[in-house]
């Protein structure tokens, strides 16, 4: 879908219209570029809205629908390429693929590292892609792709900045991909999670994920798909998410699920933290507070303590059970706690944070998954920020959330990075 004008409609973006263009820039290579001014959410569509004018390669996504739009023999960028939806969406919020055709990737952006030019930073680039075509048929250095997507997001390889990095950019470009199309990404996982969690945003990931180890570069490419650009906290990737490993099929009422989970961070109690630090001093006399708190409530709870290798091997089951059994998640600041993706709506998520140590990742998720947050600080004891936590303040915390259906709706943020797209192609 080369097109031959420059996109002087970019002019006309607007909050209630989801604007598909096809744009040939000859500086880049450009071949293609969807722009998503906001994220649709909702779960229906209106079909007597879709304009017969945008091209075939722009594709809208909502909770639960993919719509193709009708393809058009007008290949040229214009007012009229626009499709007005009947659905509400998020403003503030952009998304941004960009497509290139013929082009070489030389590892940047870099993956596993936590620079600028890394997936999801505001200022990440695609101008350090190169101009050399793929061809299977030559032999020369590097190696040769149909199609690649850049997946080269900070510590890619861990579970908590694979779920809240590379699974966006997997989700935002996922209708660009053809069963040819080999994610760029960085060094093998360590969490089994990530391995599961690639085989079930990516079929056939096995042959389709090509980790650090096995780069050569340059990496060339006919079709480069460049997602980087996409919100780190939004609705839309997390109700996406949940409904790719299969939480919104299997969650149950909060009525019926009573399992409290208490994730520690010591590996004496099922912990296996990749950074040490933020443990409780007093694990022991927490878990043993929290059995007590739940008997005396009278509600059918059970405390259960996290312990990762219980579903080392079994992905989907534990998602399973979270949907289905969980009503609250306590636990210090740490990865453990980022198993709330799997949890339905309505579950409490209690947080403990040290003094020394403040970050607001895990309301924002739980936020965006309609879930109850809860919070409340400790002070730090040593420079690991390990904590003694004021029981009879945790507990009140917990009885006062826990079992509660919320009320207020689903976050709302802003990202930062400049979404005038007529500055962003250069």
């Amino acid at each position: 879908m080369n097109v031959t004008e420059r996109a002087a409609a970019f002019d006309l973006l607007l909050p209630h219209i989801a604007y598909c263009c096809g744009a040939k820039h000859p500086a880049t290579n450009l071949h293609r570029l969807l722009v998503f001014p906001c994220m649709l959410l909702q779960h229906s569509i209106n079909p007597a809205a879709q304009h017969a004018a945008c091209p075939p390669a722009c594709i809208i996504k909502s909770f639960h629908h993919s719509f193709k739009l009708p393809a058009s023999q007008n290949q040229t960028c214009n007012a009229a390429q626009t499709w007005h939806v009947d659905l509400p969406i998020l403003q503030g919020q952009h998304g941004q693929n960009l497509v290139f055709g013929n082009a070489s990737y030389n590892g940047r952006p870099g993956a596993d590292s936590w620079t600028s030019n890394t997936c999801m930073h505001p200022e990440v680039s695609h101008k350090f892609f190169g101009t050399e075509a793929a061809n299977t048929a030559a032999a020369k250095p590097g190696m040769d792709f149909p199609s690649i997507s850049i997946a080269a997001s900070p510590d890619s390889w861990s579970f908590q900045h694979f779920h809240d990095r590379v699974t966006h950019i997997i989700l935002q470009g996922q209708h660009l991909r053809g069963t040819d199309t080999t994610y760029i990404t960085g060094r093998e996982p360590v969490s089994s999670i990530v391995s599961a969690l690639w085989q079930k945003l990516v079929p056939d990931a096995k042959k389709r994920v090509l980790h650090t180890s096995a780069q050569s570069w340059p990496i060339r490419a006919k079709e480069l798909i460049f997602s980087c650009r996409a919100p780190l906290i939004h609705p839309w990737f997390a109700q996406m998410l949940a409904e790719e490993v299969g939480v919104t099929k299997w969650q149950k009422p909060l009525s019926e699920r009573k399992v409290v989970l208490y994730c520690s961070r010591a590996r004496d109690k099922g912990g296996r933290m990749q950074n040490g630090g933020r443990q409780f001093t007093n694990d022991d006399a927490v878990i043993a507070a929290l059995e007590t708190l739940l008997t005396i409530r009278g509600q059918d709870e059970r405390l259960e303590v996290y312990d990762i290798s219980h579903w080392e091997r079994d992905f989907d089951g534990m998602v399973r059970y979270f949907a289905s059994n969980i009503r609250a998640i306590i636990g210090p600041h740490g990865g453990a706690l980022v198993n709330l993706n799997w949890a339905a709506r309505d579950t409490a998520v209690i947080e403990v944070m040290p003094s020394d140590f403040f970050s607001l990742a895990l309301y924002e998720h739980a936020s965006t998954l309609g879930q109850t947050y809860g919070f409340m600080q400790s002070p730090s004891v040593n420079p690991r920020n390990d904590m003694t936590v004021d029981i009879p303040e945790l507990m009140g915390l917990v009885d006062s959330i826990i079992g509660k259906e919320r009320e207020e709706g689903v976050l709302h943020a802003v990202y930062d990075w400049n979404t005038d797209m007529r500055k962003a192609l250069y």
